[in-house]
């Protein structure tokens, strides 16, 4: 990333705090500015606070600050002021996606502050002494009722560059969901995953620190043992696609396989050690779904006639990609916003982790 200044947006309950290490960690590379608090969160506060500093900049947000920040981009385009260089978001739901651990309209804070220590790794010592959950809970209150109230709108995609970064142990945010933030840009997508649980803004603010420096690398390093990258190139033939991609690893990809797909008009190209098949398929009008479930087992065809009548031919679609390479390993699933892929990997750790990226804005 190009020196810039760096907001950085914390997670329910938190403060500055969460990103206590990154000035260090980043000092050459980004001025981080670590929003603290100052009652409930606040999307005004927030663009005038960024409206204040001179120069390029960008934006972090981990988890609630993912969704916070998102609304302050949006903010800054309808203000017509200057918009980020980058949008970094952590283990947080695409904005488009209902938050589950506040999805309940009457969760009282109790109930809420349990489910933080269940599913979100707070310490427990919130919730068990008195004197730190005295201390916290006001804060928890402002960001509960903020997560409540949120309400999706659509709106046209931002032109801004969208990095996510998940874990694999995240119990409150699905690693794969956060592909779902690829539908909110027009400009290009990454997505990496950490091996950390929700909290990794700080028990791994290393790990995530030395990706947002990288992040406007034009090279790419191997996949790992563990690791799959995915690559979505449209238009183009698999043929180009490929040599596209392999073009972005200076170093070679030793060591992995290189596996192609194409369907619907977009390509996916899949390298890793252990990646054995990949299938994708646009999302897009189907005049015949009675003919496209005929190529699925009858289990699958019931599976898709389940759902809702507006998601059968995403369903179907899916189901099929996801038939389509079953044979050759362990099969994962994926929504790419306009898109549906599946990859089987044999050989790896379970579970892999996957850094995607579109190398065209066309892939919401």
């Amino acid at each position: 990333m190009e020196t810039a200044a760096l907001f950085c947006l914390p997670y329910a309950g938190g403060d500055e705090l969460a990103y206590w290490r990154w000035a260090d960690l980043l000092a050459g590379t980004a001025r981080v500015h670590a929003i603290g608090r100052e009652g409930a969160p606040s999307v005004d506060r927030v663009c005038d606070r960024i409206a204040a500093e001179d120069g390029p900049f960008a934006i972090y947000g981990h988890s609630m600050g993912a969704r916070l920040g998102f609304e302050v981009a949006r903010e800054l385009r309808r203000r017509g002021a200057p918009l980020p260089v980058r949008f970094y978001v952590g283990g947080a739901h695409p904005p488009d996606v209902r938050e589950p651990i506040a999805r309940v309209a009457h969760i009282d804070i109790g109930e809420f502050i349990d489910q933080l220590v269940t599913r979100a790794d707070t310490p427990a010592a919130v919730r068990d002494d008195p004197d730190i959950r005295a201390a916290v809970e006001p804060a928890l209150a402002a960001d509960l009722a903020w997560l409540q109230a949120y309400r999706f709108r659509p709106e046209p995609p931002l032109p801004v560059p969208i990095v996510a970064f998940a874990a694999t142990d995240d119990h409150e945010v699905p690693r794969d969901l956060m592909l779902g933030w690829a539908r909110h840009t027009s400009a290009w997508f990454r997505h990496h995953t950490l091996a950390a649980g929700h909290l990794f803004v700080g028990t791994h603010a290393a790990d995530v620190t030395a990706l947002v420096e990288r992040s406007g690398d034009t090279g790419t390093a191997p996949p790992g043992y563990d690791e799959v990258h995915l690559w979505r190139v449209e238009p183009s033939t698999m043929d180009k696609a490929e040599r596209l991609v392999l073009e972005r690893y200076p170093s070679g990809t030793a060591g992995s396989r290189v596996v192609t797909a194409a369907g619907g008009g977009t390509v996916l190209v899949a390298i890793g050690p252990s990646v054995r098949a990949v299938a994708v398929e646009r999302v897009r009008p189907i005049d015949d779904l009675d003919a496209l479930c005929a190529r699925l087992d009858p289990d699958e065809r019931a599976a898709v006639l389940g759902e809702p009548e507006e998601d059968q031919v995403r369903a179907a679609l899916q189901a099929l990609t996801a038939h389509a390479v079953r044979a050759a390993g362990a099969v994962r699933r994926l929504d790419l916003g306009n898109a549906v892929a599946a990859i089987a990997t044999a050989g790896a750790p379970d579970p892999v982790r996957i850094r995607y990226e579109t190398t065209t804005g066309d892939a919401r």
